[in-house]
């Protein structure tokens, strides 16, 4: 399932020592179905996440600063999905 969650205003702070995007890429996911919010997750790193965890089963909510964005992101993702 993935859903879009549009919103006024984003914030996004990066975490010293946080994973390079080939690193989180190839990282293993959870066995089980989880629920996972993603931040900036029309374009970009946090679209490929979400992309990537949606396919692998698991429930994504998309951030995104207006909802048109989240909504064609969601679109995006669910054609790819539902392959």
């Amino acid at each position: 399932m993935v859903t879009g969650l549009g919103v006024s205003s984003a914030l996004s702070a990066a975490s010293p020592g946080a994973a390079l995007a080939g690193d989180w890429y190839d990282m293993p996911l959870a066995s089980k179905p989880q629920t996972i919010v993603i931040t900036g997750a029309n374009s970009g790193i946090g679209f490929a996440a979400s992309q990537k965890l949606a396919l692998a089963g698991h429930n994504v909510h998309l951030v995104c600063r207006t909802l048109q964005r989240a909504e064609d992101a969601c679109a995006a993702i669910q054609v790819r999905v539902d392959r």
